[in-house]
């Protein structure tokens, strides 16, 4: 099955054990596209899993429902590398106005995926005093 055709299936997989196949399942299902799957993503908003919670809220954002950008925002700061990182890309991709002291904050992150990924959503602040705040944060 490909397409909406496995969106049921791909929901039921929405329960499986492990997180990283929640957040795979969620991301599918957010690509598909299938409004059919939003009560289930919404479910995962409280996921015992940040990175699965972060996945959806994202996805959710990309399927239209903006209403969750505080889960993304929240997670920058995450003691979690693998949760800041699913949040910056998050903040990177579908933040229409992303906030900038957090992303500041991972411009130094010592991860370089996350440092990427903040700097460029940095950019899209289009804050003309980006680069020098960003080599000016301690």
């Amino acid at each position: 099955m490909i397409g909406e055709p496995a969106v049921d299936a791909l929901i039921a997989e929405l329960n499986n054990p492990e997180p990283y196949t929640r957040s795979m399942v969620i991301e599918a299902l957010s690509k598909i596209g299938d409004k059919k799957a939003i009560p289930a993503l919404n479910q995962k908003l409280n996921d015992p899993s940040k990175f699965v919670q972060v996945t959806a809220a994202a996805s959710l954002y990309a399927m239209g429902d903006k209403g969750h950008s505080n889960t993304i925002i929240e997670a920058l700061d995450d003691p979690s590398p693998e949760v800041r990182n699913a949040a910056a890309k998050a903040t990177l991709e579908y933040l229409d106005n992303p906030p900038l002291a957090p992303l500041l904050k991972l411009a130094k992150d010592p991860d370089p995926n996350i440092r990427n990924y903040a700097v460029l959503a940095i950019g899209k602040t289009r804050n003309p005093r980006s680069c020098s705040l960003i080599n000016k944060n301690p």
